[in-house]
């Protein structure tokens, strides 16, 4: 489904007219607000997306929606006439991915298409389409109208546009999850093995910082920096922007995922936190264990830098 999105989307363009076309009377004007989940990669923010968004508490971009990612209007309309249940996640995925038509999504394509955003840190009026930002942030006003629900959304990239969607969503909070760095990086070394490209080629976000490394840099290099600059960013952003991050390790999540629930809805004043129930009441916790005797060089690595947070 990750790619059916794309291949759908450049077969049936003109459903972006349509789209256009159905929405000109349905726009909202609700002042925006979210929850979004940041952190580098494989710190365990799918589980974190999975634990909030299956308590009702929140609206967000399902795969039935990216599956029509050029046509949120429609998408939107689509998902809310065949989902008849409240989501129920299984609490099982593949790399940020889950099964399920009205499972969340990282929606990634969306993202690029509608606001601009990469997986590369880059300032976002590179890439932005103005009239494309306009539009989707007047149907992301009707979906506030229409569910009465703060928007919930999980995507590594994020990290590099804070500021970004503060200014889209000015109501909103930052979910930063904490996990420990070599953990990290041996979770993140299984994915790149895991991927088409294998172990040696880049995989998922590339902050600038890394950009100085040289052309054939060690792999561990590259992944400790990933996660260092990723945690970076969000440090910076937290003492310019004192009060949007909250802070939460993972293990804790785990621990009890429902106090960590009750304690994000807090902060949105909403009926529909106060008569939320969960499914839930803890998930195991384990360390990132080893691939090949690679933790040891990991370990060297991340004892060079001093990271924020109190990683």
């Amino acid at each position: 489904m990750r790619d059916a999105g794309k291949i759908l989307q450049k077969n049936i363009g003109w459903l972006e007219a349509i789209d256009c076309f159905f929405s000109k009377s349905h726009v909202g004007s609700a002042k925006l607000d979210g929850c979004f989940i940041i952190g580098p990669p494989r710190v365990g923010s799918t589980l974190t997306y999975q634990v909030l968004a299956s308590t009702n508490c929140f609206d967000y971009l399902n795969n039935v929606e990216y599956l029509f990612y050029k046509s949120p209007f429609i998408a939107f309309r689509l998902s809310s006439l065949l989902k008849k249940k409240r989501y129920k996640s299984k609490f099982k995925s593949n790399i940020g991915f889950e099964n399920g038509f009205f499972s969340p999504s990282e929606a990634n394509l969306f993202w690029e298409y509608w606001f601009g955003f990469s997986l590369q840190e880059c300032e976002v009026d590179s890439f932005r389409n103005v009239d494309r930002f306009s539009y989707v942030i007047k149907l992301m006003r009707f979906r506030k109208k229409t569910t009465g629900k703060p928007f919930l959304s999980c995507w590594n990239a994020h990290v590099f546009y804070l500021n970004d969607l503060v200014s889209s969503f000015p109501n909103s909070i930052f979910i930063n999850v904490l996990r420990d760095p070599v953990d990290v990086c041996i979770s993140i070394l299984k994915a790149r093995r895991q991927s088409k490209g294998g172990e040696g080629a880049w995989w998922s976000l590339l902050p600038k910082g890394i950009l100085d490394l040289d052309e054939s840099p060690n792999v561990e290099d590259q992944i400790v920096k990933q996660v260092y600059y990723s945690y970076k960013l969000i440090e910076q952003f937290d003492f310019s922007n004192p009060g949007f991050v909250h802070h939460v390790h993972y293990r804790d999540i785990c621990s009890d995922p429902v106090g960590f629930t009750v304690g994000v809805c807090s902060n949105f004043n909403y009926s529909t936190v106060s008569s939320s129930f969960y499914d839930f009441e803890s998930f195991s916790f384990s360390e990132g264990g080893d691939v090949e005797g690679a933790r040891e060089g990991f370990i060297k690595k991340c004892q060079s830098f001093e990271w924020p947070f109190g990683l």
